[in-house]
């Protein structure tokens, strides 16, 4: 051990003794102020220890020159300051900066050296900020990161850091799913006795507009007390894209689930034609069900408009229905629709969109054969997926994003739900060093 190195650690011991000395807790002390000692020796310690260790890294200039990212030489210019916020606080560190004649690139050497990104946070707090702002608006990550870790960040640092780690985890996915598509990754060896892929949609406000995010649910159900099937495994998936994109979302998603060695595939939707072309075109021979929530708010709209919103004959016309639907008289529900006959513009067109939509769905609403083989015939799970993936974090009071925000925001959301233990310094880490002075 070299002499500079084992002084500054003897002179650490020595202030860490010191510290001991000055405050720890007496006789008598309450847990309450003992934990606070505790905490304000912990951090005095731990910062001294931190900016010792920074200053043995000196300042990048070891050399009279430094190489660009082009392969030329570049010129020192001078040392800057740079604050970084590390996790025990706020460091002003000197780095000794380069310009490159060729391409006019700067650059600090050591900034690379110590893992720093153009926002001056370190990898472990990146990856704190990505986890709390995976649940909470940028505004009250910021707040929440001050007052439980100490952390001083904007609002701004806070979104484009989560952003940035939204990006990298999108991008890993899309990496993934496309080696799937290509049919080049070995099937799994699961093999699940039930598979239930569902997929719903929900509007956001992205890029001064409305778009609709297409979220995406893959699950297995098992017996609840009472006897139902109650949804288990539940992993999401979710797009800002369109059908096809979501589609092979799901369709990655269900390989890694077993939906190949599957002994059965339930596909779960609202009947949007668009969700059926996918359940075909990647789901091939499994049962389709329209939602029967779906399908029940729609006989809903036919009542209100047919006997009048929350009158007694609506609610008796959508009850009697309903429980036609589950039993299995659909042709039933098809005459009672045929048979309004409708006094305005408006309702006449709503009677012709229902018939359509019971008329072409007919298949995937023979409820009372899937209650009887045990299926989910709406489970709600699509619709939970949309509240907790999107309305949750992207469609909160005065939210409005860019595509680029929306889609990694997206993203980070969906992992950390899926996996509350995500290491997110495994996303945190800025591979292009960015310019800064």
């Amino acid at each position: 051990m070299c002499e500079d190195r084992k002084d500054k650690i003897e002179q650490l011991t020595q202030r860490f003794r010191e510290l001991l000395e000055e405050k720890f807790p007496g006789k008598g002390s309450t847990l309450a102020q003992i934990e606070e000692l505790t905490e304000e020796i912990g951090q005095a310690i731990e910062a001294e220890i931190e900016d010792s260790a920074i200053g043995e890294q000196g300042d990048g200039k070891e050399c009279r020159g430094a190489f660009c990212a082009c392969g030329r030489k570049a010129r020192y210019v001078r040392n800057y300051i740079k604050e970084v916020v590390t996790l025990h606080g706020l460091r002003r560190i000197s780095r000794a900066y380069y310009s490159c004649r060729v391409c006019s690139r700067g650059f600090a050497p050591l900034d690379k050296q110590l893992g720093l990104d153009g926002g001056g946070t370190t990898l472990p707090v990146r990856a704190k900020i990505a986890r709390i702002a995976a649940l909470a608006p940028f505004e009250r990550c910021a707040c929440e990161l001050r007052e439980l870790c100490g952390l001083d960040v904007s609002a701004k640092t806070v979104e484009r850091v989560a952003e940035a780690v939204g990006k990298a985890i999108g991008e890993e996915a899309a990496a993934r799913d496309a080696e799937i598509i290509s049919g080049s990754v070995p099937e799994p060896a699961c093999s699940p006795e039930r598979l239930y892929v569902t997929v719903d949609g929900v509007m956001a406000s992205v890029d001064k507009g409305w778009r609709e995010c297409k979220v995406g649910a893959v699950y297995e159900t098992r017996a609840a007390a009472d006897g139902r099937a109650e949804a288990v495994h539940i992993e999401h998936t979710a797009t800002f894209g369109d059908a096809e994109a979501i589609g092979d979302k799901l369709y990655a998603l269900a390989f890694r689930r077993g939906v190949v060695r599957a002994k059965q595939t339930v596909v779960l939707g609202d009947g949007a034609r668009w969700i059926w072309n996918q359940a075909r075109d990647n789901f091939p021979g499994a049962v389709e069900i329209v939602d029967f929530f779906h399908a029940a708010e729609h006989l809903a709209e036919v009542a209100n408009s047919w006997h009048g919103f929350g009158t007694r004959k609506a609610e008796g016309w959508l009850r009697r229905a309903k429980q036609d639907l589950l039993e299995g008289r659909h042709a039933r529900v098809m005459r009672s629709i045929v048979a309004w006959r409708p006094a305005d513009a408006e309702a006449k067109k709503l009677k012709a969109t229902s018939l359509g939509y019971f008329r072409r769905n007919g298949d995937r609403m023979r409820y009372d054969r899937f209650l009887a083989e045990g299926l989910h015939i709406g489970s709600g799970v699509a619709e939970s997926s949309c509240k907790v993936l999107v309305q949750a974090r992207l469609k909160q009071s005065g939210m409005h994003w860019s595509a680029r925000g929306a889609e990694a925001m997206l993203q980070l959301r969906a992992r950390w739900l899926d996996e509350p233990t995500v290491n997110f310094a495994a996303y945190a880490a800025m591979p292009r060093q960015l310019p800064q002075n």
